[in-house]
């Protein structure tokens, strides 16, 4: 959905979830001093952890919110 977009509505609600998902941990990491975004959108949060996913293929067994975290964390750090 997020690259080539779709009619589906149960794909189109859980891309929003996805989204919803990755937000709710990036606002506990802002607060917590751990992620800082800069002037990121939505998207490009998203996306990253999309390629973080994509770039450790053997992680994927690991807990969901560990690889979100990893994956912001990592794309914007705190300098």
């Amino acid at each position: 959905m997020y690259e080539y977009g779709t009619s589906n509505p149960n794909v189109a609600y859980q891309a929003g979830e996805c989204v919803a998902y990755i937000q709710g941990i990036a606002d506990s990491l802002y607060i917590q001093k751990r992620y800082c975004p800069g002037s990121s959108i939505y998207t490009q949060r998203t996306r990253a952890v999309i390629e973080y996913l994509e770039n450790n293929l053997d992680a994927l067994d690991e807990d969901k919110m560990q690889l979100t975290i990893a994956a912001l964390v990592s794309t914007f750090p705190c300098k």
